[in-house]
């Protein structure tokens, strides 16, 4: 769920580095990779790689809806909402719901109640459905086994693609981000307390915000290189970040550096002695283009 005092003032930048931080299909999946898969196994492998590569083009032509915004500052955020909004729902819906084929084509069918009221979700399912209806889907609403008006009347529901593979492809993509932290050394909330719950569905999102797809080829864990925090900076700031990262790591090897990615586009780069103890420091990156923040205990 968007909170505008967390994220910049700068919309315009909110949309670029938003998109900057969306990551490309990995050549490294192959129908073959996706054969051994624990998730994608019982489907067709060639049918599994046509099928993400329409999940992925299609999340990511969502994102890129965020770089129309209008220039004023009210509308800017209320398409900026409206944008987000689609993503979520989408993540609400299949992550608690189940891939349906019949005859020639993929759905997915969900039932009502919907998980609602945390950070990653829609603030209303009804409204962002309806926006969803933009971008080549539509939505089945049926009580008791018959049609239904819409999403506030209906019991349960089937989610249509124009695509037929889209609905295979965001559906696989969602339950594999949903196996683990991906983004995370282990599955747990927080990064130096044990004190919040894991919860996969606010804690595994990650991934799905940047449609890394990267998860299907990574291992145990995704492990990426810090240089892609800095996804949408010039030049010039990525030196900058540079010179403090590098004299950090040789001058205080026992610094464990850790990455992070929340609140959509922001990331941190944490040095502590180790996982389990308070950090020493934190490089925060993504409130703004121009400035890096220092965080100390």
């Amino acid at each position: 769920m968007i909170n505008f005092n967390r994220i910049p003032k700068d919309l315009p930048w909110f949309a670029k580095r938003y998109n900057a931080l969306l990551v490309e299909f990995p050549k490294e999946i192959t129908p073959l990779v996706l054969k051994k898969d624990d998730l994608c196994s019982g489907h067709d492998p060639e049918e599994v790689y046509d099928a993400l590569k329409s999940a992925h083009g299609f999340l990511t032509s969502i994102a890129s809806e965020l770089l129309s915004m209008p220039e004023q500052d009210e509308e800017g955020k209320k398409h900026i909402e409206k944008v987000i909004y689609k993503l979520e729902t989408l993540w609400g819906l299949i992550f608690s719901s189940e891939l349906n084929e019949e005859g020639n084509e993929y759905s997915i069918t969900f039932k009502k109640p919907l998980m609602s009221g945390l950070k990653t979700l829609p603030p209303n399912y009804s409204k962002s459905m309806q926006h969803l209806q933009e971008n080549g889907c539509w939505i089945e609403y049926l009580k008791d086994g018959k049609e239904a008006k819409d999403f506030k009347s209906c019991d349960n529901g089937i989610l249509h693609f124009d695509d037929r593979l889209t609905a295979l492809g965001i559906y696989l993509f969602i339950k594999k981000c949903a196996q683990k932290r991906w983004y995370g050394k282990e599955d747990k909330a927080g990064g130096y307390t044990k004190k919040l719950q894991y919860t996969p569905i606010l804690h595994c999102v990650e991934p799905y915000y940047r449609t890394d797809l990267r998860v299907f080829t990574c291992g145990e864990r995704l492990i990426f290189d810090t240089i892609e925090e800095l996804a949408g900076y010039n030049d010039d700031f990525k030196r900058y970040f540079r010179k403090i990262y590098d004299f950090v790591a040789k001058n205080y090897p026992d610094c464990i550096p850790e990455n992070g990615i929340f609140g959509f586009i922001h990331c941190s780069v944490t040095f502590g002695v180790d996982a389990e103890h308070r950090m020493i420091g934190q490089i925060g990156i993504g409130s703004t283009k121009t400035v890096l923040v220092f965080m100390l205990p």
